[in-house]
């Protein structure tokens, strides 16, 4: 609560929407951690709380004890970090119809340094057909997945932000959807 009460107070607002817990603790104690989300939302003072970086089993433990319904986990997801699709994260929350936040779905900037001439490569492919940035079309990517993914920009890049509202009229179909993800793993998709 004092935590909550600070934000408030320096962001001279009287309510938070989204409450995030960042990442899980080992030593957390679900029930307690529980009881003090759903306080500061029976408070009025937060709307809404979610997790980043949970794997399922935290979010499971933690909603375990939670009257209130989490609203979110925010986990690191782009082309270049992939693992989520593929390790159960994604399909957890797809299947229980829970919003996914991506942090970093531009991988850092990583997409941009050269570090994989693949991704690069397939990524502005579609970029030069479709007459955008490749970071709208990295974006996209994770748009046309359907469990709703939802990016969290946190690019300081002006030129890169002004471009990024392209991504929503980039419609990627399941073969290039593909192609974007061979080229990231790095062999063909068994």
């Amino acid at each position: 609560m004092a935590s909550v009460d600070h934000s408030l107070n320096l962001m001279g607002i009287d309510h938070i929407d989204l409450l995030l817990v960042h990442r899980p603790d080992p030593m957390m104690d679900h029930h307690e951690t529980g009881a003090a989300l759903d306080e500061v939302i029976a408070s009025g003072k937060v709307r809404s709380v979610g997790v980043s970086n949970f794997r399922p089993w935290d979010w499971e433990l933690l909603q375990s004890a939670m009257k209130n319904t989490l609203a979110t986990n925010q986990i690191e997801l782009s082309v270049l970090a992939h693992h989520s699709f593929t390790n159960g994260d994604v399909a957890f929350h797809q299947k229980n119809a829970t919003p996914m936040m991506a942090w970093s779905p531009l991988a850092g900037g990583n997409l941009f340094n050269g570090q994989n001439d693949a991704v690069t490569a397939a990524l502005d492919a579609i970029a030069r057909d479709r007459g955008v940035d490749v970071s709208a079309v990295a974006v996209a990517w994770l748009l046309a997945h359907p469990s709703k993914i939802l990016p969290v920009m946190g690019t300081n890049n002006l030129s890169r932000i002004s471009r990024l509202s392209d991504a929503c009229d980039v419609k990627l179909d399941r073969q290039e959807w593909y192609e974007i993800y061979t080229a990231a793993l790095g062999h063909e998709v068994p």
